[in-house]
């Protein structure tokens, strides 16, 4: 894969994320229940901060399931 496309793809998804996080918090301005879950990598390990325990196992799912596509994609890159 191109390294400029894989550069550009990195920075939609960031900033697809941060208009996520807008949008929801534009949503629920009148709700005083909201809760976020904020989570990634750095290197090989994982960090998160959540605002509850609901919140804390919807980034433990999602953190494994992207750990799981990232030990695949490294499997896969070498193979091909």
């Amino acid at each position: 894969m191109n390294l400029q496309v894989l550069l550009l793809v990195s920075v939609i998804l960031i900033f697809a994320g941060i208009l996520l996080l807008m949008a929801y918090s534009l949503l629920l301005v009148n709700k005083s229940n909201a809760e976020i879950a904020v989570g990634g990598f750095i290197g090989f390990i994982p960090f998160g901060f959540f605002t509850s325990k609901k919140m804390f196992f919807v980034w433990l799912a999602f953190t494994l399931a992207f750990l799981v596509f990232l030990i695949l994609f490294i499997l896969f890159r070498k193979i091909v």
